[in-house]
């Protein structure tokens, strides 16, 4: 029997907005680690929250265990009674490099987020991030695939993913639409179904 996988991007971030300032060297800016929403971000999250029409139906949600997607899961299902899990495997490409992808400390983030689930990250600090390499094509398949073998051994049969651009797409559409090639990337706080 196939799953029913909603995949949802992230509210508009700090880096997002930034990138149409400055351009790729946003993802780079030391000032900018673990990036948060913008207020822009936390309507939109907060909005599919009351117009999403099948929100009830989820069972489960995984979530990216960055800033920015965590506050997204928050805002799309507060007062709902749902199991929320956090797995270092959901977290944007390249997990190297660029500094909005580098995880918080789970101390933080299970302070700030105490409904969500973060007992399965590898570690309280951050040691898959790379400052000093970028992250592989490969790496992101191999991350994908271990994502569909864990939904796979689920009893849930409706699960909510809220992740970033390149995952999504590549995990939904084995393609990676970039800004900065002037392609169209996937819309934030959008359900994008895929079944699995």
């Amino acid at each position: 029997m196939s799953k029913l996988i909603y995949l949802i991007r992230h509210g508009v971030a700090q880096h997002n907005d930034n990138f149409l300032k400055y351009g790729k060297q946003t993802f780079y800016d030391p000032k900018f680690k673990d990036t948060h929403l913008t207020s822009i971000g936390e309507l939109q999250s907060k909005r599919l929250n009351s117009e999403w029409t099948n929100i009830d139906d989820v069972e489960l949600v995984l979530i990216s265990p960055l800033y920015r997607t965590l506050q997204t899961a928050n805002n799309i299902f507060m007062n709902k009674d749902i199991q929320m899990l956090s797995l270092e495997d959901l977290r944007e490409y390249p997990m190297g490099k660029h500094t909005c992808n580098m995880r918080s400390n789970r101390k933080i983030l299970k302070n700030d987020f105490p409904n969500i689930n973060f007992n399965l990250l590898v570690s309280d600090s951050d040691i898959l991030w790379d400052p000093n390499t970028e992250e592989s094509i490969t790496s992101l398949e191999y991350r994908i695939e271990k994502i569909k073998e864990f939904i796979k051994n689920r009893t849930e049969d409706k699960i909510c993913i809220i992740s970033h651009t390149a995952f999504i797409e590549k995990m939904k559409d084995n393609k990676i639409s970039l800004l900065e090639n002037n392609e169209n990337e996937i819309k934030h706080c959008y359900p994008y179904q895929m079944n699995l």
